[in-house]
């Protein structure tokens, strides 16, 4: 491992005419670009630096590096979105403009050097309604970063609008049967000047697509973007065969803790605007993202947006999994995690909003095997059965109505849904389409019964199928007060939590028990109301019951967080448990006319 290092003195950082100078080493000249997720424009942010503690790119680790450099650390401010950096040395970065979420990462001067552009999200935005069948947009000056107004967008195959004074855009494109589950169309995006940009584009049919363009980026559709084309079949982008990962894992924050994913992921593009996809070895620009922000920008690519919402929220889990290997596993020498083409998986430059909100839905949710963030591969059709698709499974003995390739360590699992459907991937992990079937009638699987299906084998897994969803929300302390009660009386109890997602989650169920050893579990199911967490620590209260027949005596106080699967603001064996936290004996019962006396007086 290289030695992460910051020189003091004489040859320490320095910020020269708006350039920030780090000298420890041989240094580089990073040309560096802060913008806006959500509409593309650059942003005036400010950065502050300070020597990396080592290759860790959790939140707290990077937290860590700049509370430790104190004075030290180094401050720069971007005018126009744009600088040059100069570094020498690794670094821990955290990127801040008013109204979005921090970004947090780790810089590392690679080899060759590459341009860098940082995106920043819109602060903890919801998934914005959109319109079905309708392209919405924003375009953008590359050279000044500026929204370009009175262009004219349209679609090759007729409907055409203009630009408004922020660059966006509207525009419907209506599917149909002629059209079949994904309209294909080119998107022409003509600017006063003579400047044009093309862009081809796929909308599944009752779906929306949001979209950034760079208007002189050039915009081409990736030629390894490969599409399953069954009979009858919507077209779906695969992950095709993968390097086999390197055996060693990042472990994950203490038991009891919370499973801490990485604060960004950096990605691997061909183009300044982080729209042209590539292979590892074409990848002429990085482009970072907080974790949140990259699987909306992805998820749409790898699964259908107008599938059901189940299936979406399933496929978020494994893609958000898959990406955050790759940042706690970086390859060194290499400035970013992963490339954003088929050959890791699919990122662009467009988002919709039914994978907006499963994402949002499953913020921070990753799989885990042996306290380690789990690299949950997928592909299309995982069926044991050779057909006429393009089959990479190389070994198909688990036959039909089966998923596996028992050679590449991934166990046979009986998966009815794809029986006589052709292979088509390499078979490993989940199937995409066979998620969309266990969310349909007659099935109506939840989003959790499909992880544990596909990666932990119902509960019964053995090999790589033994992966279990994370715990993104963790709980630091619980009191309830008062202290001494009566039966029928009602208690307050207070949490103190943490959700280590970027984003916020909607759907928290908190949940409270009495017990009073060795009897049963005493609940108050009625108050088991869901609230919502922002990320970070945050304060909740809920309230408790106490039955009237309640016996006298000391009660433990157990405190749990769920999250709430099924969205019916109840806590139900399909939820998702999070965190729990017992207080033994922090509750005494009275009966009703000994509570003035319960405390000696």
């Amino acid at each position: 491992m290289a030695k992460y290092r910051w020189l003091r003195g004489g040859r320490a950082a320095r910020l020269l005419s708006g350039i920030l100078v780090v000298l420890a080493g041989p240094a580089v000249a990073i040309d560096l670009v802060v913008r806006d997720a959500r509409t593309g424009v650059g942003l005036d942010a400010s950065l502050l630096l300070a020597p990396a503690q080592g290759p860790s790119t959790t939140r707290s680790a990077l937290a860590a590096a700049l509370e430790q450099a104190g004075a030290r650390a180094r401050r720069l401010q971007l005018t126009q979105g744009r600088t040059r950096l100069v570094l020498a040395e690794p670094a821990a970065v955290l990127v801040m403009h008013p109204g979005h979420r921090p970004l947090w990462l780790l810089m590392e001067p690679g080899t060759p050097t590459v341009p860098w552009t940082l995106w920043l999200a819109p602060e903890d935005e919801p998934p914005a309604p959109g319109e079905p069948d309708t392209l919405t947009g924003h375009v953008i000056d590359p050279q000044t970063l500026r929204p370009v107004a009175g262009a004219t967008v349209r679609l090759a195959g007729g409907a055409r609008t203009v630009t408004g004074s922020d660059g966006g855009f509207r525009l419907p494109a209506p599917s149909g049967p002629e059209h079949g589950p994904l309209r294909r169309d080119l998107l022409v995006v003509e600017a006063p000047g003579g400047r044009r940009s093309e862009r081809a584009i796929a909308l599944a049919a009752g779906a929306d697509l949001h979209l950034l363009v760079d208007l002189d980026a050039g915009w081409q559709e990736d030629a390894g973007h490969r599409h399953l084309a069954g009979a009858g079949a919507a077209q779906l982008p695969w992950t095709g065969p993968m390097p086999a990962p390197p055996p060693a894992g990042t472990g994950t924050a203490p038991a009891g803790q919370g499973d801490e994913p990485p604060a960004s992921v950096r990605v691997g593009y061909g183009n300044a605007a982080c729209s042209a996809t590539c292979c590892t070895g074409s990848c002429s620009h990085v482009c970072v993202f907080d974790l949140e922000t990259y699987v909306r920008r992805g998820l749409n690519d790898e699964w259908i947006a107008s599938w059901n919402g189940q299936s979406l929220r399933a496929g978020a889990v494994a893609y958000r999994s898959y990406g955050a290997w790759h940042a706690l596993n970086p390859v060194p020498g290499r400035p970013f995690d992963l490339c954003s083409s088929a050959c890791c998986q699919v990122n662009d430059a467009d988002t919709s909003t039914a994978t907006d909100q499963a994402v949002a839905a499953t913020a921070g949710l990753m799989l885990v095997r042996n306290q380690a963030v789990f690299r949950s591969e997928y592909s299309a059709e995982n069926n044991c059965l050779l057909g006429t698709q393009s089959c990479a499974n190389v070994d198909l003995s688990c036959g039909n109505g089966f998923a596996g390739s028992p050679a590449a360590g991934w166990p046979c699992l009986a998966d009815p849904v794809g029986t006589d459907r052709d292979c088509f991937g390499h078979g490993r992990g989940m199937s995409q389409w066979g998620t969309q079937r266990w969310s349909l009638a007659p099935h109506l699987r939840s989003w959790r019964w499909q992880l544990d299906h596909y990666y932990n084998g119902n509960g019964g897994g053995t090999g790589l199928r033994t992966a279990t969803p994370s715990r993104v929300l963790a709980l630091d302390d619980l009191d309830g007060a008062p202290r001494t009660l009566r039966p029928g009386d009602t208690l307050e109890i207070r949490y103190r939590a943490r959700n280590l997602a970027a984003t916020g989650h909607g759907l928290v169920l908190l949940g409270a028990s009495l017990r009073s050893p060795p009897g049963p579990f005493i609940d108050d199911p009625a108050n088991d109301a869901p609230v919502s967490l922002p990320p970070g620590p945050a304060s909740r209260s809920r309230l408790f019951v106490l039955p009237a027949s309640l016996p006298p005596g000391r009660y433990d106080l157990y405190g749990s967080l769920y999250i709430d699967v099924d969205g019916d603001g109840a806590i139900a064996p399909g939820d998702l448990a999070q965190a729990l936290v017992h207080r033994p004996g922090a509750l005494r019962v009275v009966a009703g006319a000994d509570l003035i006396f319960a405390d000696g007086f």
